[in-house]
């Protein structure tokens, strides 16, 4: 009698785990509030910064009022600026959707490219992207008042390959 009140009792754990973990991310095409998940992601506003002795990596988030937000990346190798992206995460009503949008250079242009929010919380903000069959997601973790953890990862082979670093707040 006891092995079956057990077995019900890690049952409806594993249950309630597995519940618990799909109500923190967002199903695609599933927001119908999107400022709630603007305001999660406040801590992200400003200018942040990560250096090495060679390069700069700048990143800047700046509110939209209530559409979103503008960013700028800048990645600066000595005195030269080798990357520059720009992008906007609004909601898209036809997506049901926060997506960030982005273009890389100010002159030449690639193709735009579209992340779509898959978590947002007071101190994760997590996008991802499908390209030829490969996922590729950026993440933002909070890590104190000043220091995010910036992660690229791509989802290829057993593997993931990921690409992190700390940006330090300027502003």
């Amino acid at each position: 009698m006891y092995k079956s009140i057990k077995k019900y009792t890690v049952s409806a754990c594993v249950l309630f785990f597995i519940v618990f973990l799909s109500s923190c991310t967002i199903q695609k095409g599933n927001i119908d509030n999107p400022n709630k998940y603007f305001n999660r992601m406040q801590w992200m506003e400003g200018s942040w910064l990560s250096s090495s002795s060679s390069t700069q990596q700048i990143e800047i988030w700046e509110k939209e009022d209530m559409k979103g937000y503008k960013t700028e990346q800048i990645i600066v190798l000595g005195r030269d600026t080798i990357f520059n992206e720009y992008g906007s995460l609004s909601y898209k009503a036809e997506e049901k959707n926060i997506i960030y949008t982005s273009k890389i250079g100010k002159y030449v242009q690639e193709e735009e490219e579209k992340y779509f929010l898959i978590k947002a919380t007071k101190r994760k903000i997590i996008f991802e992207i499908y390209k030829n069959g490969i996922r590729y997601t950026t993440t933002y973790q909070k890590k104190g008042n000043d220091k995010v953890k910036l992660t690229n990862t791509i989802y290829v082979g057993v593997e993931p390959e990921e690409d992190s670093y700390i940006l330090q707040k300027v502003e």
